[in-house]
């Protein structure tokens, strides 16, 4: 017995078929999204929280050697030498903090190394993804041509969750990436909210699915406080689900705003939890700086700081002003 439905979705209605009863057969019980299309007659998304392959469910990060590197100068010295493959990875930060940025010298460097990158958005067009890789000196059609880098594009409004992993799936089992980057799950989150099952439960199907084709993935996460960070992750309750987490924050000292990154959280991999200083410079991309800088720098670096990410840095007792000079108790 096959049921049929048309059901309401805000204000957008989507077809679902569910399998009530199959005499004699297992079947994967619930409600699955369907769709007419032209020339193709229904094509049928299993619902994102069916039972998965048991290959899947098994599947983990089994090579406890490799690392794939961030492409971010200065970052994979603080990264153990950057990401194990089947590791997820969230950066975390406000609108405008290099989180992009981030993103396509990940994919720059895959192209690098001759790795296939997949880059999948909500946020912006392909063409605006390009343009603004250019910026930092980064060809990402270069890549395409190569066959090393693919693109995609999905408008994020009235998304069909189970259509939309069912195309991310087909993707990911195509071209077989080792490293994939998502731009962004807030956006995921603001159309299938935070609280419920809906974005949970995709957001665990797509970890199982990254994980069983072994790609180091990174999802960008936009945080909403500006300065300091109260929780990792806000309202979206998976820091447990992720093996590292990144944040990305402006810091207030002076009358400057100053680039920090902590690397909050790294599943089996000893971390200090220091906050460091990352600069973007048009034509280069990012790059993170050291502890300490140069002799004769105009700026006090991070390490004579405290309380960075906590809205209210004091300089460090006995730390040296900018002259290099120890700066009285």
């Amino acid at each position: 017995m096959i049921r049929l439905r048309m059901e309401d979705m805000a204000r957008a209605t989507v077809r679902s078929i569910e399998i009530v009863k199959s005499r004699g057969h297992d079947f994967q019980m619930g409600r699955h999204t369907f769709r007419i299309v032209n020339g193709h007659g229904m094509e049928v998304y299993r619902r994102v929280q069916a039972r998965r392959p048991e290959s899947r469910d098994r599947a983990a990060a089994y090579d406890t050697d490799t690392r794939v590197s961030t492409g971010i100068p200065g970052l994979d010295e603080i990264t153990n030498g950057g990401y194990f493959l089947g590791s997820t990875t969230v950066v975390a930060g406000i609108s405008g903090v290099g989180k992009s940025v981030m993103a396509c010298m990940y994919v720059a460097e895959g192209m690098r190394r001759g790795e296939r990158s997949l880059m999948l958005s909500l946020d912006e067009q392909v063409p605006q993804i390009m343009r603004n890789a250019k910026t930092i000196g980064i060809d990402l059609q270069a890549g395409i041509d190569q066959g090393l880098v693919r693109l995609h594009y999905d408008p994020p409004q009235e998304i069909e969750v189970d259509r939309h992993f069912h195309d991310i799936e087909r993707i990911v089992e195509e071209f077989r990436p080792t490293r994939v980057v998502f731009d962004s799950i807030s956006t995921y989150g603001s159309n299938l909210g935070t609280t419920g099952r809906i974005f949970r439960d995709f957001f665990h199907a797509l970890i199982a699915l990254m994980k069983e084709q072994q790609t180091a993935t990174v999802y960008n996460h936009e945080q909403p406080e500006m300065l300091g960070m109260s929780s990792m992750m806000g309202s979206f309750a998976m820091s447990s689900l992720v093996d590292n987490i990144i944040l990305m924050n402006w810091i207030e000292l002076g009358d400057m705003f100053r680039l920090g990154l902590t690397v909050a959280k790294m599943r089996a991999n000893a971390t200090t939890r220091t906050t460091h200083e990352c600069k973007i410079v048009n034509g280069k991309g990012m790059r993170v700086l050291p502890r300490q800088l140069p002799v004769g720098s105009f700026q006090l670096p991070f390490s004579g700081y405290q309380g960075l990410i906590s809205r209210s840095p004091t300089r460090s007792p006995g730390s040296a002003s900018p002259d290099g000079r120890e700066r009285p108790e």
